[in-house]
């Protein structure tokens, strides 16, 4: 949240957290001081979920108390290192023929943890240049090159609420953890949509290596 604070453009931001189901006192703490926070431009939500976690129906559960136009998903590991970041991703998602936008995203040594989501690997799908240096040009430039790909990672992944709503967000039934964000690209396709991969929006997901 501070680095959102910090990197954010100055458009206004609602910020929703979902509690599923914290046990720790210092998170209820936490989450007290946040929805009393007064920062510029911000407003704060805490939701409660407290049923077994599933990753797609927290965040539809999240959108239905949204009131904005444009949707942010952004796990509670991510940290921003751009500025305007809100801005490039927001912008970007309402582009008529652009489904979702993501970005760049670091593991805490600064190799690529994601840019951008190609079908077919490990059977699946995976996740472009994993373990490049950040510094990396990639392959033929790529990793520096404002994109399309199948699909983004929705650790941090715009879109409109509007197309949200069109394929029915994210898939609560068949895929409550992994997946869900591949899935969820791909409806967007089948209705003529591009999601773009933006490598100026930048931010350390501090997922285990």
């Amino acid at each position: 949240l501070n680095s959102i604070y910090k990197f954010s453009s100055s458009s206004p931001i609602e910020i929703v957290i979902v509690n599923n189901a914290s046990i720790e006192e210092k998170s209820y703490k936490y989450f007290y001081e946040i929805e009393n926070r007064i920062e510029k431009n911000f407003s704060h939500k805490i939701l409660d979920y407290n049923f077994d976690f599933n990753y797609s129906k927290i965040n539809n559960y999240a959108v239905q108390h949204t009131n904005g136009d444009t949707l942010i998903l952004l796990n509670n590991d991510v940290e921003i290192l751009s500025e305007n970041w809100d801005y490039y991703l927001s912008s970007n998602a309402n582009r008529n023929d652009i489904g979702c936008a993501g970005a760049k995203l670091l593991f805490d040594d600064l190799t690529i943890q994601h840019a951008g989501v190609i079908l077919g690997i490990g059977g699946v799908a995976g996740h472009s240049h994993k373990y490049f240096s950040s510094k990396s040009n990639g392959y033929n430039g790529r990793l520096q090159k404002t994109q399309e790909y199948s699909a983004v990672t929705a650790a941090c992944l715009c879109v409109t609420k509007q197309k949200w709503n069109k394929v029915g967000g994210l898939d609560e039934s068949n895929l409550a953890v992994n997946y869900n964000d591949v899935d969820f690209c791909l409806k967007l396709r089948k209705l003529n949509y591009r999601n773009i991969y933006l490598p100026h929006v930048v931010a350390i997901h501090h997922e285990s290596k």
